[in-house]
């Protein structure tokens, strides 16, 4: 690791451990948004640093965080000890980075592997599971109330400069702490409108221009969410504000809809039944068989998996999606339990799965995430398509050119000139003729 980043890994993942520190010494349990928020941060900062180890204890953490805020893990004297016993861990390993050797790496192992077995901490009883979940409630209020406010100084902003994106990658930013809550079935409709509004925004920083009022119904439905937090209640999306914001975005109530663009499937770069596959990496080799997959490749499925988990655990609907992705990479990177586990999860949530079944079936795929791989099959072979098959040429290209005649009229005035309309005429005329003449 350079110099340099060593150094800024060590004293940003110091930062989130104080923070840790301080969290779990304070008197009773924590919010279990704000340590998940801090684990991660200290995940994603290892992560950046490639410290590949750091980052394995500090998902333990967020694990145990994210358990302890859906109810599956209650907070005990216990839980505080070995939650504290980790963040000793983290911060001796953090600190052993620009020196690092193979005691350093056998002792984040372990710190790994004290997680691994059941815990020992009561579970929360099932009838307890609503009152958890309530206990979020004023931490998300005051988040949401927070980020409408960085979102009203955007939109200020936006007026006078019409095209800045900064304020809206600082609202964002401000999102993030909302977008950890995962597993509460009660907050699901609630985290799958966070997801769209955070789309919404991400898609207006790529492009400011008119997207105030969009932006301002946003804001609208987080208002409306936190009234209805505050008042002991869960949002739905039966909010008016909420159908008022999908109207626009649909492109109703006067507003542009946001632009579709069409993209290439990753399978239509392989032969038929291939699928998508790694050709060969010097970094990290295939496994060859009889082997299991290089622990480069394991650590990247996981990581990667982990992320399209918590995704899927925001929204419900697009589990069987994310499943089949996640099943995708497995079978890139030869990881034959998890592509079977995946697919398992994918056919069992299908496209209308209940909240509760599609969190039980990433459950499952998040142990089978978990468990050391098997040795590999017989490496497939795969057949790439030439890229040139993909391009347009000939009556192809010729269709593709003609079908541009609906979108060129629509460009035009209302009232074109004759000279113009007549030069389109006679352009796809002839396009039609070499379209329909064979070649000589």
């Amino acid at each position: 690791m350079p110099p340099r980043l060593s150094e800024y890994f060590v004293s940003e993942a110091g930062e989130y451990l104080d923070q840790l520190d301080a969290l779990l010494a304070a008197g009773g349990a924590p919010e279990p948004p704000r340590l998940f928020r801090l684990a991660r941060g200290v995940r994603g900062s290892a992560q950046l640093a490639e410290a590949r180890a750091i980052a394995e204890v500090a998902a333990r953490l967020e694990d145990a965080a994210r358990r302890l805020g859906d109810g599956r893990l209650a907070w005990s004297d216990a839980l505080r000890e070995r939650l504290l016993r980790s963040v000793t861990d983290l911060r001796t390993l953090v600190r052993a980075v620009p020196t690092w050797g193979a005691e350093d790496e056998r002792r984040a192992h372990e710190a790994a592997a004290r997680w691994e077995a059941p815990p020992a901490e009561p579970r929360t009883p099932p009838d307890d599971r609503a009152a958890a979940e309530a206990r979020l409630f004023p931490f998300l209020r005051i988040e949401l109330l927070a980020v409408r406010m960085e979102l009203e100084r955007a939109l200020a902003e936006l007026e006078a400069e019409p095209e800045e994106a900064e304020p809206l990658r600082r609202v964002l930013k401000r999102m993030r702490a909302v977008r950890g809550v995962h597993g509460a079935a009660s907050l699901t409709p609630l985290l799958g409108m966070l997801a769209e509004i955070e789309a919404t925004v991400q898609q207006a920083a790529a492009s400011p221009a008119g997207a105030a009022p969009l932006l301002a119904a946003a804001g609208d439905v987080l208002a409306a969410a936190a009234e209805l937090l505050g008042a002991g209640g869960a949002p739905t999306t039966a909010l008016p504000e909420w159908a008022r914001f999908q109207r626009l975005r649909a492109g109703m109530d006067g507003a542009a809809a946001p632009a579709e663009l069409e993209v290439v499937s990753i399978r239509r770069l392989f032969r038929a039944g291939a699928g998508p596959h790694l050709l060969e990496s010097p970094v990290a080799p295939l496994p060859r068989a009889g082997e299991p997959p290089a622990p480069e490749l394991l650590a990247f499925l996981r990581l990667e998996a982990t992320a399209l988990l918590d995704r899927a655990r925001a929204r419900p609907e697009a589990a069987a999606e994310l499943a089949a992705a996640i099943g995708d990479l497995a079978a890139t990177l030869g990881v034959a339990q998890v592509e079977r586990a995946a697919e398992q999860v994918r056919q069992r949530v299908g496209t209308a799965a209940t909240p509760g079944v599609a969190s039980a079936a990433l459950d499952e795929l998040q142990r089978a995430l978990a468990e050391p791989p098997l040795a590999a099959g017989p490496a497939a072979s795969v057949e790439p398509v030439p890229v040139e098959e993909m391009l347009l040429r000939g009556p192809r290209a010729l269709d593709a050119a003609l079908a541009l005649r609906p979108r060129l009229d629509a460009l035009f005035p209302p009232a074109p000139s004759p000279e113009l309309r007549e030069a389109l005429d006679e352009l796809f005329d002839l396009l039609r003729l070499a379209r329909e003449t064979p070649p000589a």
